[in-house]
């Protein structure tokens, strides 16, 4: 999701016209927007830190990466202001940034694995719990 998108941006910018690839696009431009702007003002290379990311390479466990997180999850509404991250949103989001009806499946099955193993309410630090959730979303 979520960050998927990030991945999926380039697939979904050649997809042919069409009201849901058009939808998908506009989306996924506003949400690396978001990113880019989070990984900015975290004083992190945003080019760096997409890779990571979309290569779905090992994420660095490092204080600025966890609230890059954070940012990025509060920016599209998967974490409210409490901090409480609702994943009913990421499922949302999933029907949005997914054309292909297989890939929303599976989209909504991986949120559906990391809403069992992550909870919504977390009452420790909440760069580390939007780190969590994004690394079982990314490593699944």
């Amino acid at each position: 999701m979520y960050f998927l998108a990030l991945f999926l941006f380039g697939i979904v910018v050649s997809a042919n016209g069409g009201s849901p690839a058009e939808e998908a696009k506009k989306f996924l431009k506003n949400e690396l927007d978001l990113f880019v702007k989070c990984a900015t003002d975290a004083k992190l290379n945003p080019e760096d830190v997409l890779a990571q990311f979309v290569n779905k390479k090992e994420l660095q466990s490092t204080r600025e990466i966890k609230c890059l997180a954070l940012c990025h999850l509060k920016s599209i509404n998967i974490i409210k202001e409490d901090g409480v991250l609702d994943w009913g949103r990421l499922d949302e989001i999933n029907k949005i940034e997914y054309i292909d009806p297989k890939e929303v499946e599976k989209a909504l099955l991986l949120s559906s694995h990391c809403r069992k193993i992550v909870p919504a309410k977390y009452d420790g630090d909440q760069c580390e719990h939007a780190f969590i959730a994004t690394k079982c979303y990314l490593e699944e």
